[in-house]
């Protein structure tokens, strides 16, 4: 969400976006700052301000270009960056990027939480324009699954075994995550590893526990294929 405020009577203008949006802890999120001149002559001494919203850090060495009196600091949420400009002529925009990283781990924002973020340009004149973003926090655990069968084709009456891998990329854990795959059409349940057993529902399911911030593994089960069927029949 961009949002830009304009000063009643001033040719400045300031517009604050932030993508991507919703963010997930440990995500860098990029805050591109646009400050135009909209009037009919130069604006000398514009400068442009940026507030540090709360659960963000960022490096002076990751803004482009960098804040007035950079050093490689890392900027940390509350604390303010200037940036002069210089003059604008007529018409004329300048842009600061800045990448950001979204707090992780203990000091991950809670799910749905909303970062707004504020930043101020003013002129030698008095002109004076501001500009607000916000994005929201998506922190719920995502658990990704791929099935793969061990060989395609295979002929009525043979067996086949399933691969399940399931990771966790995002950085919280994701408790009580329970692993299933339907067992194919045409096919008759063998086994599985792990202690994996068949629902009624004929599901093989793996009960998974707590799968971990960057969390990965395996699973396996094998099938009979029925006898009989026609050649391209689908499992």
């Amino acid at each position: 969400e961009a949002v830009t405020v304009v000063t009643v009577g001033t040719p400045l203008s300031l517009q604050l976006t932030a993508s991507p949006d919703p963010v997930r802890p440990g995500e860098q999120v990029n805050l591109v700052l646009t400050v135009a001149n909209r009037g009919g002559a130069d604006l000398a001494g514009v400068k442009l301000w940026l507030t540090t919203p709360s659960y963000v850090v960022w490096n002076e060495n990751d803004a482009v270009p960098q804040p007035d009196g950079a050093f490689g600091n890392t900027v940390y949420p509350g604390y303010g960056k200037a940036w002069t400009l210089g003059t604008l002529t007529a018409g004329q925009s300048r842009t600061v990027v800045v990448a950001a990283e979204v707090n992780s781990g203990g000091s991950a924002p809670a799910d749905g939480t909303l970062i707004p973020m504020t930043a101020m340009v003013v002129a030698g004149n008095g002109a004076s324009a501001a500009g607000s973003a916000s994005v929201v926090v998506e922190n719920m655990p995502v658990v990704r699954v791929a099935l793969e069968e061990d060989r395609d084709p295979v002929g009525p009456g043979e067996s086949l075994s399933y691969t399940l891998t399931y990771a966790n990329p995002t950085t919280v854990s994701a408790p009580s995550a329970v692993l299933r795959a339907r067992v194919p059409q045409n096919t008759t349940f063998l086994s599985a590893t792990d202690g994996g057993v068949v629902n009624g529902n004929n599901w093989v399911e793996w009960g998974l526990g707590t799968v971990g911030a960057g969390q990965n593994g395996q699973r396996h089960f094998t099938v009979q294929v029925a006898g009989g069927l026609a050649s391209g029949t689908e499992l």
